[in-house]
């Protein structure tokens, strides 16, 4: 049985496969990257983000995109 990511790429080329999971990657980057800015009121996992500035919040969420392997991207 295929996966539903395999089936979903497998009649596109190599090329086109990796053009498409890079988009989505990007995507998810940047839905993470929304998703921290409006972390400013929150607390997560004992980190109080209201205490932190949109610099702060940037530089976290860019570390933790480059620790899951997705290039940054530009605002």
């Amino acid at each position: 049985m295929k996966s539903i990511s395999h089936s979903k790429y497998s009649s596109l080329s190599p090329e086109k496969q990796a053009t498409r999971r890079k988009e989505n990657a990007i995507k998810c980057a940047q839905y993470f990257h929304r998703l921290g800015r409006k972390l400013v009121n929150e607390k997560v996992k004992g980190i109080d983000f209201t205490k932190k500035s949109i610099q702060e919040i940037d530089s976290w969420i860019a570390e933790t995109t480059n620790a899951l392997g997705i290039r940054q991207f530009n605002k």
